[in-house]
């Protein structure tokens, strides 16, 4: 059974109220035990809608607990493995988790990229910086973003981390283009001057304008090195699997991995 939101409470409660007062008026003409047997019935839903409210709401404490322990361990090893030179901003709410920045490290350590795209610039651009610079890569990052303010901060934080060596961040507004006739936004962005990409990061544009997403591929695909890898994060939202079930069948040389993490992640590799 889903969780009740606090409207679907105040609904049945509504129900409720109506059914014990046609009860109450029905017991001045019938008898008055139609009262009490409504007003007991009453009673037993408002007790068994509080207990499961109440079950419910103890069940999602423990998987946010659960989560929350995990991602603090993935915190740790991530600081076990990159010896940072500042405080890394925070891994919460829309930014990628410790568990998704660890899979960076694995990547960059596994395929030794010499170019990494980072659509979506923020904590995953700092973690593929100390990645290339632990590893020893002659690597660059060029990471894109839409908004102007994050583009900035990520500067800043890409100054404060001692990575403008190897880090890039590019302001690229989004704009309309088309594919297969369809409209989509996307970062306004010069590819020509990008070689070879070896590790794809795909966490932006922001989810919230409709498959903003989907275009990596299709306008990525021929700048991609043979040994290319794509990284996907939030695998669990449906738009992200869609989008992937989409790549999947349009460039038939990919062998997709699923990761269990806390938004879900996807690594695309070429065959």
């Amino acid at each position: 059974m889903n969780h009740l939101s606090k409207r679907d409470i105040v609904i049945l409660v509504g129900l409720l109220v109506i059914y014990w007062l046609v009860l109450f008026l029905a017991s001045l003409v019938i008898s008055i035990y139609n009262l009490y047997f409504g007003l007991g019935l009453m009673l037993f839903i408002l007790a068994y809608l509080i207990l499961f409210s109440f079950r419910q709401t103890e069940q999602n404490n423990q998987k946010s607990f659960y989560q929350n322990y995990r991602q603090i361990e993935e915190l740790k090893s991530l600081h076990s493995l990159i010896k940072v030179s500042a405080p890394l901003p925070s891994m919460r709410g829309w930014a990628i988790s410790p568990d998704f920045a660890n899979i960076i490290f694995s990547l960059i350590k596994e395929t030794k990229p010499a170019v990494v795209v980072d659509l979506g610039s923020g904590v995953s651009t700092l973690i593929s910086g100390y990645a290339l610079r632990q590893m020893a890569v002659k690597g660059k990052i060029l990471a894109l973003d839409h908004n102007e303010k994050y583009v900035q901060i990520s500067q800043t934080q890409v100054e404060q981390h001692g990575l403008s060596d190897l880090a890039e961040v590019v302001l690229a507004p989004l704009e309309e283009i088309k594919i297969n006739d369809q409209p989509f936004l996307w970062y306004k962005f010069d590819w020509s001057k990008v070689n070879e990409i070896d590790l794809l990061i795909v966490d932006g544009p922001p989810q919230k304008i409709k498959n903003s997403r989907y275009p990596a591929l299709p306008v990525l695909y021929k700048y991609l090195s043979s040994r290319a890898v794509i990284l996907v994060d939030d695998y669990c939202v449906a738009d992200t699997k869609a989008m992937i079930n989409l790549w999947l069948k349009e460039f038939g040389d990919l062998k997709l991995e699923i990761i269990n993490t806390e938004k879900g992640a996807a690594i695309l590799r070429k065959n």
